[in-house]
């Protein structure tokens, strides 16, 4: 075809009244039988002048619960603000908790987390303080742990799973008939970790702090 300004097939008042956001489509019809319908290159261009004047802002949030907070079943407290708040489920199984934060305008964001609440006769609900009984024959070291953790015990282990607090399993394995485990943490985050060791006793919890 020749140089030139082309105009549309149909009537560009049609468009009259429409918005201008949202999704645009682009749809070229190829009238023309001797050449090869290969479109190489289009644009759309809108007046400046449809837009209006440019504004910004930056959302803002209030201190107080009608702002931000938790949603989840059995909350049964939440300090002043709602941000930090105490779940007690009674039920085992997977429960999701929901931070909302509301701006000043209006507009809501939302973010999920999941936690596994475990049977109450599970071995990691066990007391761990270094006064049961099963504590007495496992020891740990260093504690608390940098990067390669120790770990003995009177009986052969034949494996392991290191688990979170939100439960998610962080790793596992078996081990040779031993009575001593080394349990590389370097890459794991700063925090409190559960170690169940498998013996011929029985699961043995042991809580680990990673620093």
């Amino acid at each position: 075809m020749n140089p030139g300004t082309y105009e549309a097939e149909g009537s560009w008042s049609n468009l009259i009244g429409c918005p201008l956001n949202g999704i645009w489509q682009f749809r070229a019809t190829d009238l023309w039988a001797v050449d090869n319908g290969f479109l190489c290159v289009w644009e759309i261009h809108f007046d400046p002048a449809l837009a209006g004047d440019t504004t910004a802002f930056v959302p803002s949030y209030g201190p107080g619960c009608d702002s931000t907070f938790w949603s989840g079943p059995d909350i049964t407290a939440a300090d002043p603000w709602c941000n930090t708040v105490v779940a007690t489920p009674t039920t085992p199984g997977q429960e999701e908790y929901t931070y909302t934060a509301i701006d000043d305008f209006g507009c809501t964001f939302q973010s999920s987390i999941t936690l596994n609440v475990l049977e109450a006769t599970d071995p990691y609900c066990l007391t761990l303080g270094t006064e049961s009984a099963s504590m007495d024959a496992v020891s740990v070291f260093p504690v608390p742990v940098r990067d390669v953790l120790h770990v003995r015990h009177t009986e052969p282990i034949d494996g392991y799973e290191l688990i979170d607090l939100r439960g998610r399993q962080i790793m596992m394995g078996s081990t040779p008939t031993s009575g001593s485990l080394l349990l590389d943490l370097g890459g794991l985050p700063a925090g409190l970790y559960l170690l169940r060791l498998e013996t011929a006793s029985g699961p043995v919890p042991v809580r680990v702090v990673k620093e």
